[in-house]
């Protein structure tokens, strides 16, 4: 499996919550939400569906209560500096402050697992902000 289930059942959610949303996934794939739900929890569902999924509804979590669009994940990076071990690190972006001022930074996690997720309203802000670029 090589995507997060959590994300991409939030990803769904968000979807399911607009009627926008939901008509931009139609073009490509039916609808039946419980369907795509259990096939994602299976994980019989393609890496290209996923892949809309997430184009559709990126992943955005709220930390401190401020909203980060999930980046790339990638790389091997040692954290700790002792050569030991070694992990992968997520790239978050600072959405409330670049929608609020046209300002953008981000930082690096090696893990999102401990994060909440936005809410749909705010997945949807975030969108539509992307989509306005």
């Amino acid at each position: 499996m090589d995507y997060n289930v959590r994300e991409v059942l939030k990803s769904i959610e968000v979807i399911e919550s607009s009627a926008e949303l939901t008509a931009e996934l139609r073009k490509e794939y039916a609808t039946d939400f419980a369907m795509i739900k259990a096939c994602v929890k299976d994980n019989m569902i393609k890496p290209e569906a996923i892949a809309l999924i997430q184009i559709i509804a990126p992943v955005c979590y709220k930390i401190n209560g401020t909203v980060f669009l999930k980046g790339d994940t990638s790389g091997e990076h040692d954290f700790i500096g002792d050569g030991l071990d070694t992990m992968t690190a997520t790239e978050l972006f600072d959405m409330t402050q670049e929608i609020a001022t046209g300002d953008s930074y981000s930082f690096y996690v090696s893990n999102t697992d401990y994060f909440e997720l936005a809410s749909n309203e705010e997945h949807i802000e975030v969108k539509n902000f992307l989509d306005s670029l």
